[in-house]
């Protein structure tokens, strides 16, 4: 009992200092030895990649210039968007100054001349 004892205590310590290596199976090997780098890395730079921005949304609001209208005007603008808007009283009577950022076309939403117009650009109504 007392050999087998001394022979395990024997196998624990020389593990720190054994190197494990095991095969892959491509026939590489694989180490858990930190210190050791087989190549130097090689870095190149990358070349600068122009991204054109993009596109700006373009809101058209129905009644720009009633109480809801109004407000979506200025939540969109406020988001970023471009906006424009049609109604039968053309510019909003509203004196604030996001309100000379809003195109405004006055129509009939059912004149399909000027609806025409007031969608051109448009992305969402």
């Amino acid at each position: 009992m007392r050999t087998i004892v001394s022979r395990l205590i024997r196998y624990k310590s020389s593990l720190p200092q054994a190197r494990i290596v095991s095969a892959s199976g491509g026939g590489r090997y694989l180490t858990t030895d930190s210190n050791k780098i087989d190549e130097p890395f090689n870095v190149e730079e990358a070349e600068t990649v122009h991204v054109p921005p993009p596109p700006t949304e373009k809101l058209l609001v129905l009644g720009g210039n009633g109480f809801v209208g109004s407000h979506v005007c200025k939540e969109a603008l406020d988001r970023g968007l471009s906006v424009s808007s049609l109604s039968r009283s053309g510019r909003s009577s509203v004196q604030e100054s996001w309100a000379t950022r809003v195109t405004w076309h006055q129509g009939n939403l059912l004149s399909s001349d000027l609806l025409k117009d007031a969608l051109d650009g448009v992305t969402s109504v």
